[in-house]
């Protein structure tokens, strides 16, 4: 037995389940008949341990425990990055009730733990890292296998490779590299503690993340995570989409979901406001303009050069206290702004801009425009969450 213990060096040596873990096998009929026995739902299927999601993508203080459960031929396996469900005492009589359970937990920060359990029953329980000490109701039921392994040594490094040994001589599962990454995993989250009642807000959160783990998303390389929204027709909207929703992330949500024709309204407003600001928009001459952007038509670069003339110079340099308004060349050349080039063709990207030129217009009562959006459309400020 002690030359099988060398089968299971790669086990250690490539991390094959990370630093801290607890893996179990159950003698059931099938992955199902366990995640009903700890009362899972909405299982998501991942092919591969490496594909799991790493502890720091899921909430350890959720009242959940993520569980990867899969079929190992003859006996069920659990997976558990960075927990330990499986080790607690209501959990094991649920699981070996009508079978048998092998579980092995890992940690940095702890001593290691093996049992058996068996009906409902830990028949045998130890550190494997060097600690002689058994417990459980048969606790040197064991104790011939474990000296022929070679267990007992203290601070033995080659602890994690004995304990798969001996799992595989107690289940007849043996785990290789090609079974961990070929084996599709049904994962779940479970209440934690078994049997408590789960709050389906935190539930569909964590379900998210472990959809964003299966289809490969990576929140860091996505800047519409620190918003939490998710939904491709707000992500559609782009940078514009996103520096609204540095401002309101309601907003963006709100104008990407919203008819056409309401996005075209808001547009028209936020720049009618930030036009009357500036003590534009009453002008005869600027009327002709603000018409053909409402028209959706670029102005003109001789309009434009023209428009420019008419305005006062921003001065140099801008002064302007809290509370008060802006000098009007500043207003006049933040205005010019939504003239100045060429429409955007999104819809969306055009409220952009006009909300940008607002609030440098009113650059000296922060959060006037916004305020007054709310109250005039209030329609577009739904909740970011519940799409």
């Amino acid at each position: 037995m002690a030359s099988a213990v060398g089968d299971f060096r790669w086990f250690s040596q490539d991390l094959a389940l990370g630093l801290d873990f607890c893996l179990t096998f159950v003698r059931a009929s099938s992955p199902g008949e366990v995640l009903a026995r700890l009362g899972s739902v909405a299982p998501i299927d991942i092919q591969g341990s490496g594909n799991l999601p790493h502890a720091g993508a899921l909430d350890p203080n959720n009242g959940l425990a993520f569980l990867a459960v899969a079929d190992a031929g003859g006996w069920i396996m659990i997976v558990e990055p960075n927990g330990s469900f499986c080790i607690d005492e209501h959990v094991v009589q649920a699981l070996s009730a009508n079978g048998e359970q092998v579980t092995f937990y890992r940690s940095e920060h702890a001593k290691p733990q093996f049992l058996w359990a068996a009906g409902g029953d830990v028949r045998v329980a130890f550190c494997p890292a060097g600690d002689d000490s058994r417990s459980g109701s048969d606790p040197h039921r064991l104790d011939d296998v474990l000296a022929e392994f070679g267990f007992g040594a203290q601070d033995d490094e080659e602890c994690q490779a004995r304990t798969l040994a001996l799992m595989h001589h107690l289940t007849g599962v043996r785990l290789t590299p090609t079974l961990l990454e070929n084996v599709v995993f049904r994962c779940v989250f479970v209440p934690d503690p078994l049997g408590a009642q789960i709050d389906p807000d935190v539930l569909a959160q964590a379900q998210d993340d472990v959809a964003d783990a299966a289809s490969g998303y990576d929140p860091l390389d996505d800047p519409w995570s620190i918003y939490g929204i998710r939904d491709p027709r707000v992500k559609a909207t782009g940078k514009a989409g996103l520096w609204l929703a540095s401002h309101d992330q309601d907003l963006a949500v709100g104008l990407a979901l919203a008819d056409p024709r309401l996005v075209r309204a808001a547009v028209g407003w936020m720049r009618d406001w930030a036009f009357t600001k500036a003590e534009l928009l009453d002008q005869p001459w600027f009327t002709p303009l603000r018409d053909a952007l409402d028209r959706g038509e670029s102005i003109a670069a001789g309009a434009r050069e023209a428009a420019r003339r008419r305005l006062t110079p921003a001065p140099d340099p801008v002064l302007y206290t809290a509370g008060e308004q802006a000098p009007l060349g500043w207003r006049h050349e933040q205005a010019f702004s939504l003239i100045d080039g060429t429409l955007p063709e999104s819809p969306v990207a055009q409220f952009a801009d006009a909300f940008r030129a607002a609030l440098m217009v009113d650059i000296s009562h922060n959060g006037r425009a916004l305020a007054e959006m709310r109250r005039t459309f209030p329609e577009l400020f739904a909740d970011a969450t519940d799409e």
